[in-house]
């Protein structure tokens, strides 16, 4: 199938432009057009990427999104395409100030920031192949008031060893969020105890990017937190702050069921379940469920905070300006590169990377969870 496509480039070389008006009209300098089919297009393109040397390229094509095009960049630009809650953007980054220019690290400190140990321990849970699962737990110590994490997780996929499965560097987020929640601990503790509840969990889902899939089911990762009310020997309350992920490495449909079932039981008990647009991230696991025949069925107490804010973004504007809250690691408007780096390279996505998709996913399940709590704890 032929479909209009327009190539914006500058500064290209002379060859590379009589090479692309063999295949497009040249409206102006640098402006191309034609129609073409997938298979053209994506040759044209790798070539280009090949021969841009210090030029540029933007390539727009129709696609199956909210905007109905897909923008592709190459070579040296100074405006970078961004993906904001499934819509693509340009933006211009900040020009670094030549007389302040940041200093550089020491390799060897960097080095060591990278490489410092992280003791994580094993699960007890049977997995099925190509699927990595991972647990934080936290607490506040009584006597000490500080907050202790600790981090689990069980590999089944080849290349990513249990050891890997948590990386250090991409741990701030979840610290600093568990010192924000753990900073009310006696006030959630009083309001559980007076709601007469256990749970609150939070759930999100990564797919595929591209929407319609997306609805059939495609799901990549289960991301799901919980605050749970713990009576110790002394009869004494306290909080667990757990997060948990399932990852489906290979990104296979036909695996999703098994993921479902791998997380269901730490659903179904939450007596109030919180997400973010239940039309996307519940819609799409109910359709699993009813399709693949699942014994599986939500909290009936589910909470859609995007009954509060245009999305989560804002959301987490708020609990910035309220308690500074501040991701680090995982912005929003980022999911697109994460989910190619998730992906991997070529057709067999060797060399996947969890994070930061992973710290991603665990934070859009903490954030809803911390504004929650602030606003009726």
């Amino acid at each position: 199938m032929h479909r209009m496509v327009v190539l914006i480039s500058g500064k290209i070389s002379s060859s590379l432009r009589g090479f692309l008006t063999r295949w497009m009209i040249e409206l102006r300098a640098g402006v191309f057009v034609s129609t073409l089919s997938r298979r053209v297009q994506d040759i044209l393109w790798d070539y280009i990427k090949k021969k841009i040397k210090d030029g540029y390229a933007f390539l727009l094509f129709p696609a199956a999104n909210e905007q109905h095009f897909q923008i592709l960049s190459t070579g040296k630009i100074n405006r970078e395409v961004i993906d904001y809650e499934g819509i693509q953007l340009l933006r211009i980054p900040k020009k670094v100030s030549s007389n302040k220019s940041p200093q550089k690290k020491p390799k060897q400190q960097e080095k060591s920031e990278k490489q410092k140990p992280l003791c994580i321990k094993g699960v007890n849970l049977s997995l099925s192949p190509n699927f990595i699962f991972r647990q934080f737990k936290g607490v506040k110590e009584k006597k000490e008031g500080t907050i202790k994490l600790n981090y689990f997780g069980k590999s089944a996929y080849g290349p990513i060893s249990d050891a890997e499965i948590w990386d250090i560097a991409y741990l701030e987020d979840i610290k600093s969020s568990s010192r924000l929640i753990f900073n009310k601990s006696e006030s959630i503790i009083r309001k559980m105890k007076e709601f007469h509840q256990q749970k609150i969990s939070c759930i999100d889902i990564e797919t595929t990017d591209w929407i319609p899939k997306a609805r059939e089911g495609y799901i990549n990762i289960i991301g799901l937190s919980e605050l749970i009310l713990r009576e110790n020997e002394k009869h004494d309350n306290y909080l667990i702050l757990k997060g948990s992920q399932v990852f489906n490495m290979t990104r296979k449909r036909t695996l999703v069921p098994e993921m479902i079932k791998l997380i269901s039981e730490q659903i179904i008990n939450a007596d109030v379940l919180l997400v973010f647009n239940e039309d996307f991230d519940i819609k799409i696991i109910n359709h699993v469920v009813k399709t693949d025949g699942i014994d599986f069925s939500f909290p009936k107490n589910i909470v859609d905070l995007n009954d509060e804010f245009r999305s989560l973004k804002e959301l987490e504007s708020h609990l910035n300006k309220r308690l500074k809250f501040k991701r680090v690691k995982s912005k929003k408007g980022n999911y697109s590169a994460y989910y190619k780096l998730f992906k991997g390279i070529g057709t067999k996505g060797s060399k996947k990377c969890l994070e930061p998709i992973g710290i991603y996913n665990i934070m859009d399940c903490i954030s809803p969870l911390l504004y929650y709590i602030q606003k009726n704890y």
